[in-house]
């Protein structure tokens, strides 16, 4: 089955600073009994910005969050953290306190 599950943190409005770590949480309860494909991998994005930064990769989406290290990456108020398995879940509105 596809499972897309939602994001619980960060959420829109949330600040975070370059070198912190952070756990990027999701909802487990509507788990499917069978799941195509449990390796999940997230995602930071922004509108202005080119090429997204991978934060994490090949951990199961069963465990229902991952830990991870902010980028040093340029201070912004719209990055958005997109969390993939079978299918997307996505959370924007995300400030990084960055290099300048």
């Amino acid at each position: 089955d596809v499972w897309a599950p939602a994001i619980l943190s960060p959420k829109s409005g949330d600040v975070w600073a370059s070198g912190q770590t952070q756990n990027v949480t999701w909802d487990l309860s509507s788990q499917p009994a069978q799941i195509t494909n449990n390796n999940g991998f997230i995602l930071l994005r922004s509108s202005g910005a080119g090429t997204p930064v991978v934060l994490a990769h090949d951990f199961l989406l069963t465990d229902g969050s991952v830990e991870i290290t902010v980028p040093d990456v340029l201070t912004r108020d719209d990055y958005g953290i997109t969390l993939f398995g079978d299918s997307g879940d996505i959370v924007d509105g995300i400030t990084i306190n960055g290099v300048v």
